[in-house]
């Protein structure tokens, strides 16, 4: 009896050593063919039946890898360390951070989880770097695997410095960089605003032949993107119509025969209609995104382009409902946060925007989106002072004098959370008239209130003109019916605008002003205005005004305007020391010519060349001809900086003589 047990004991190991031989042996086989998961099965089966069998062990192992299951393949080799030696473990712990790294770089995945992944592949790539730099293992291949695969996690980390350095410090070394790698070191450059050489590598890149026609597409949009941030914009264009002409919107699958949408023809759709933009016509790109939009409704990214374009041009109200439809389809698009943070700012929405800023902070503190909106969140919490000064000479102005000055600095206080923020101010003006030389010194404080749809301000002021001191007092509010139009009103007791001759002989005013402006499409600006005021002296004045601008052309370094300014006043005396008309009108339209000399990002240099011939019309006068020119240069950083110095020669008529006036002005805003 105990000898036949032995017995089928014995026949059943051999059967079980025979079928793991057969297993192993079909597994070897299909290894080396594309039938990998076959080779998994049967090395598979061959681990089942003899598991503390060092071959089927070792040959599961390598069918896991070959499958690229490597954190199974790696957790296995772990427990069995005699299946594999020290190189091939160190390949399989590569392995394993790499597929991390990959599952880091879906897009599937929310921010959260792919930071979370990254980090881990990146806690295991740098202890592999530390331990096996001190095995002397420096110039393997597989260290420099580790190093190049660690690049790969770096960026899905959206660690782009780090990456950059990493990437420069192998150049140093002479390391051959992968042409995979070279558009995630391309659009780490971009992200720290090296567009020139993000260009260069996504060439590169693009040159290299790859299979994933999605990835290609993906970087062709982003040199598109780096070539205009660079400046080469006329560059940018004719990819972007290269790209646009080599895609259609259906592909074929093999083995489908039915028409599938192209994603990379909505992708590339999506940035030609977001193009204008940089040529500075807005409105021409928000009416392509809406064309898409409404053909693709459930896109949230096309939706949350047409937003940023709506608050682009200053249809705040629009691009509010426009985010929130796009927040109904992706609500974490750290994109749509920032834009309805900044489109919060834009309408006074305070508290909105912090909670937005703070939300975008907190969860996706490296986005690009999150740091604009975090730029002009602190941008508001800033101190502002503006300061102006104009300076004039003339052959003898009735209104102003013979070379008058006149100069004003205004300091705004941080935005409170309400909204509220206070400002105080001094001015001086100087004028020379007949009955002699003027000085006029100011000083004003007051307050302005915020919120949507609504300013209100006022201030109180303490005026000196050489009759002791007077006070003065000023209200004013603004109403934003929609994007489109709004309304004003301001009120003035001994307004500091007074005439400087009716102030020279001690006639001061009461002013009141109205006015409503209708803002269209690409700084397109209309204002209709109607000013009384009444002097000390009873006279009595009233002032109307039409003045409005609309684009001619508009291109990334140029564009030309055409202005028209209408103004019509009448006064009830004209028996009064100052310059005052029984009636008068002047119509003067004009070209303004601006050319960019200078941009990188929010830095620009602009100059500008203005013309401008018209008529002007006095009672008891004959009409004479206006004409004006002027040239300006303007610098600006961000909301932060933004100086402007211009030179304005007129020639026009008052009481019938013409007069020659020449006029310098400085303008200058500063946020601390």
């Amino acid at each position: 009896m105990g000898s036949e047990k032995k017995r089928s004991s014995g026949i059943f190991w051999v059967s079980v050593n025979a079928g793991c031989l057969l297993a192993l042996a079909v597994s070897a086989a299909h290894s080396a063919t594309p039938e990998i998961y076959q080779a998994l099965r049967q090395a598979q089966n061959a681990y089942q039946l003899a598991p503390d069998d060092t071959q089927a062990r070792r040959q599961y192992i390598f069918a896991l890898r070959d499958a690229r299951l490597s954190s199974a393949a790696l957790t296995l080799a772990q427990r069995y360390p005699n299946a594999v030696s020290s190189d091939e473990l160190r390949v399989l712990q590569a392995d394993e951070a790499a597929e991390l790294s990959r599952l880091a770089s879906t897009p599937s995945r929310n921010q959260e989880e792919r930071y979370r992944l990254a980090d881990q592949a990146l806690q295991r790539y740098d202890q592999y770097l530390r331990d096996w730099h001190k095995l002397g293992l420096g110039d393997t291949d597989v260290y420099r695997r580790i190093e190049l695969d660690r690049m790969q996690a770096l960026h899905a980390r959206q660690s782009m410095q780090t990456l950059v350095n990493t990437y420069e410090a192998m150049r140093r070394r002479d390391v051959t960089i992968p042409s995979y790698l070279l558009n995630e070191v391309a659009s780490a450059y971009l992200y720290l605003k090296q567009p020139e050489k993000a260009t260069a590598l996504f060439q590169a890149a693009l040159n290299a032949e790859r299979l994933d026609s999605a990835e290609v597409n993906d970087d062709e949009l982003a040199y598109y993107y780096a070539l205009q941030e660079s400046g080469e914009h006329a560059a940018a264009r004719a990819h972007l119509i290269a790209l646009s002409n080599r895609q259609g919107p259906w592909r074929r699958v093999a083995g489908n025969p039915q028409l599938l949408p192209n994603e990379n023809f909505l992708n590339t759709a999506r940035t030609s209609a977001i193009d204008p933009i940089y040529a500075g016509q807005v409105g021409n790109a928000t009416d392509q995104l809406q064309q898409l939009a409404d053909d693709a409704p459930r896109d949230a990214g096309l939706r949350i382009a047409l937003g940023n374009a709506q608050y682009l041009q200053g249809f705040h109200r629009q691009a509010e409902v426009t985010l929130k439809q796009a927040e109904s389809l992706e609500p974490q698009n750290p994109e749509l946060i920032s834009v309805q943070g900044m489109n919060a700012l834009s309408l006074h929405e305070w508290e909105q925007a912090r909670l937005l800023k703070d939300y975008a902070v907190t969860h996706y503190p490296e986005s690009l989106a999150t740091q604009r909106l975090k730029e002009e969140w602190e941008t508001q919490q800033k101190y502002e002072l503006q300061i102006s000064a104009v300076r004039g000479h003339a052959t003898d102005s009735p209104v102003t004098g013979g070379k008058d000055f006149r100069t004003e600095a205004t300091l705004y206080t941080p935005t409170s959370d309400n909204g509220m923020r206070y400002f105080g101010g001094t001015g001086y003006a100087q004028g020379d008239f007949e009955e002699g030389e003027l000085n006029q010194r100011w000083l004003r404080a007051g307050a302005q209130w915020r919120t949507r749809d609504l300013i209100i301000e006022g201030d109180v002021s303490s005026q000196q003109y050489g009759y002791g001191t007077k006070i003065g007092a000023r209200a004013a509010a603004t109403a934003w019916l929609n994007d489109q139009w709004q309304v004003g009103a301001q009120a003035a007791w001994r307004p500091v605008s007074t005439p400087m001759r009716a102030l020279k002989n001690n006639i001061w005013g009461k002013r009141l002003d109205l006015w409503v402006q209708r803002n269209g499409k690409d700084d397109s600006q209309w204002l209709l205005a109607f000013a009384p005021t009444r002097f000390s002296d009873g006279n009595q004045r009233f002032e109307a005004r039409l003045s409005g601008r609309e684009r001619l052309y508009s291109s990334a370094e140029f564009t030309a305007h055409l202005e028209l300014d209408v103004s019509a006043s009448r006064n009830s005396r004209t028996d009064v020391p100052y310059f005052s008309p029984r009636q008068d009108l002047e119509v003067l339209p004009g070209l303004v010519l601006t050319q960019t000399l200078y941009q990188r990002y929010d830095t620009v240099v602009t100059h500008s060349l203005q013309l401008r011939a018209g008529l002007y019309k006095q009672r008891d006068y004959s009409a004479g001809s206006v004409m004006a020119v002027g040239y300006g240069v303007r610098y600006q950083t961000g909301k932060n900086v933004d100086i402007q110095a211009n030179v304005l020669g007129v020639r026009r008529p008052y009481d019938g003589r013409q007069e020659r006036e020449l006029r310098f002005q400085l303008e200058l805003n500063l946020r601390f």
